[in-house]
């Protein structure tokens, strides 16, 4: 369905002659104007949008046919709230009665052949029924003869707009407390979901997909658990995302959404072949469910089952955001990686170096932060939820364009990577895969020959290059490759105070690897953390030293003593967890722990049962 800014037009100044006709006329009409008022109005309007026109005409009576029909065309599929918002066509003459418009001639030969209705057939006038009419009865819509599509696309209007709240307003009342929840209403449930993270109220969200899954029929809770496995596909956990997917299948077999999900999951875990082989036979199944129906989505499998899944997905981004299109065109006329950053060193800590871009990129970057709006996230943070450089791209990509030496740079590549994160969505991949590839390439450069090279994240001038690195073991993370332990491994050498918090996760991956030694020596390395204390008793345990496991596991016992308990518990209660945030020592905390290192214990015979026979130990020592 068409929104109304997407209305044919030979120019934005026409676009906008013809958007204030269309507002002015369903206003009138949403305020209760007779059908005459509407004509005689869009007569005295027609002056105004008439050079804006394709084909002007000098002739009166043509004018005054083309404004009326334009006036009939907008009466005819506006919805209205005095009938429930169902559509009712404007009233006409018979053709062969006397044109209405004064003429003295008959309808047929007058302002019949104007008619201009075709031109609003799959164009979406609720939108302009919304801003005439007041808020207040926005709920009106909810059960009456309204079509669901139209609403649908006017909420996601308005959150494409940032009017998220406007976007809850109209669909809340789709959706009472315990009423069930039918799949006509799919895309306006799926639209609500995504209202309240734009607004950022995850616990809405939650609620509403837990409401759907219970209150829901087989449509929506198959398009819930689509949703929830595109999350767990998110976060890494692919066992979670297929079980989901699995789960929606039974639900509902016929879902169309079930090809694309099917094909990111199987192309995201690197099963590339199988997602095109997928592709085909997805193609089959939708064709035979109504082919024309499910034209845009066939077109899609169809470009995975030839080119492949990341060649068609980048397309459709580039189609969505032109300008992603011409970023990824840029990079790749980009010049070779070539080492243009000095390496300097900290006189009083020669071990410590800071990045500084030759002069020539130096002055080069200096265009570039007046041209593109600087933004980082807090702290350690790798995404933003919005980013000023896509109000206009056009300053920073002719800067790009103008000085390709720019790719070149940590800065650029960071910027560029943190502005994706804003707009970020699947067909973007390739794209962020290759910025990070490229960031990779140069950093690996321009170390080359300083082995030992530290690169504390608190130097300023080093945290572009490691916050890629952390782009880059995250993705890794993500699809599940092992090269992200290597990685996690370089970004530790590089800087040891491990700012995020990487050597948590590679002890527990090392531990579930079986790789004991470096378990053991990666403790030593934090021996003042007690969240790591625990996993190095259990190394320590499991090399067969139980005497300096029992020694290690006290002393974090003493400092954090709810993580231990919540490891040894066969089935613990979880706490109340608050989303982004963990009391120290709390337990929250000791729960995250359990998270991450409970298949660690589980890995080693009779590691759990020590644990718990030296919980006992130690609880009578204390008494």
């Amino acid at each position: 369905m068409t929104q109304y800014s997407d209305l044919p037009d030979s120019g934005d100044e026409d676009g906008m002659a013809l958007e204030s006709f269309i507002a002015v006329i369903v206003g009138s009409l949403v305020r209760g104007a007779a059908q005459t008022q509407l004509l005689a109005l869009a007569e005295d309007l027609f002056e105004h949008i008439e050079r804006h026109l394709p084909e002007a005409t000098p002739d009166p009576q043509a004018r005054r046919s083309i404004a009326r029909s334009l006036a009939r065309g907008v009466i005819d599929h506006t919805p209205r709230p005095d009938r429930r918002f169902a559509i009712q066509r404007a009233a006409r003459p018979g053709v062969n009665d006397p044109c209405d418009c004064g003429s003295g001639r008959k309808y047929k030969r007058c302002c019949q052949p104007m008619e201009a209705t075709a031109l609003f057939r799959d164009f979406n006038l609720l939108p302009y029924v919304l801003r005439a009419l007041p808020r207040k009865r926005w709920k009106e819509l909810a059960g009456s003869a309204i079509d669901p599509r139209a609403v649908a696309d006017a909420a996601a209007g308005f959150i494409e707009a940032g009017h998220a709240r406007d976007a809850v307003a109209l669909l809340e009342p789709w959706f009472p407390p315990d009423a069930p929840i039918a799949g006509r209403l799919e895309d306006l449930l799926d639209i609500l979901i995504d209202a309240y993270g734009a607004l950022g109220q995850p616990v809405k969200k939650k609620r509403l997909i837990a409401r759907a899954l219970k209150t829901g029929d087989a449509v929506i809770r198959s398009s819930m658990r689509q949703r929830l496995a595109t999350i767990a596909a998110d976060d890494g956990d692919f066992d979670a995302a297929w079980a989901l997917f699995h789960e929606a299948q039974r639900d509902h077999p016929d879902s169309p959404s079930l090809s694309h999900l099917e094909v990111v999951l199987l192309t995201t875990e690197g099963r590339t072949e199988l997602a095109r082989e997928r592709a085909r036979f997805w193609i089959a199944r939708l064709q035979r469910l109504g082919a024309e129906e499910h034209a845009g989505l066939i077109a899609l499998l169809r470009t995975v089952a030839e080119d492949g899944a990341y060649q068609a997905m980048s397309g459709l981004s580039a189609q969505r955001h032109p300008e992603i299109g011409e970023l990824q065109a840029l990079l790749a006329s980009a010049p070779a990686p070539a080492v243009e950053h000095a390496l300097e060193h900290n006189p009083q800590a020669p071990e410590m170096a800071f990045l500084r871009p030759e002069p020539p990129l130096a002055a080069a970057l200096a265009a570039w932060r007046d041209a593109f709006p600087q933004a980082v996230p807090p702290l350690t943070a790798l995404d933003l939820d919005d980013h000023p450089a896509w109000q206009d791209s056009r300053p920073w990509l002719a800067c790009l364009r103008q000085r390709p030496e720019l790719w070149q740079s940590f800065e650029v590549l960071d910027d560029v990577i943190l502005a994706l994160t804003a707009i970020y969505d699947w067909g973007m991949q390739p794209l962020r895969d290759a910025l990070l590839e490229r960031a990779e390439t140069l950093l690996r450069l321009t170390l080359a020959g300083h082995a030992d090279a530290q690169l504390a994240w608190a130097v300023l001038d080093n945290r572009p290059a490691l916050r890629l690195l952390a782009h880059t073991i995250e993705v890794l993370r993500e699809r599940r490759d092992e090269a992200f332990v290597e990685r996690m491994q370089w970004m530790l050498a590089l800087n040891p105070t491990d700012n995020h918090g990487y050597r948590t996760h590679l002890m527990a991956d090392l531990l579930e690897r079986g790789e004991v030694e470096r378990a053991v020596a990666l403790g030593a390395r934090y021996p003042a953390d007690p969240d790591l204390a625990f996993a190095q008793a259990l190394a320590l345990y499991a090399s067969g030293q139980s005497g300096r496991a029992l020694t290690r596991l006290a002393d974090a016992h003493a400092q954090l003593p709810l993580i231990a308990p919540m490891l040894a518990a066969a089935k613990p209660r979880k706490p109340a967890m608050k989303e982004g945030w963990i009391r120290y020592g709390g337990a929250d905390h000791a729960w995250r722990h359990r998270e991450t290192f409970l298949a660690a214990w589980q890995r080693y015979d009779g590691a759990l049962p020590w644990l718990r026979s030296a919980l006992r130990s130690l609880g009578k020592a204390a008494r």
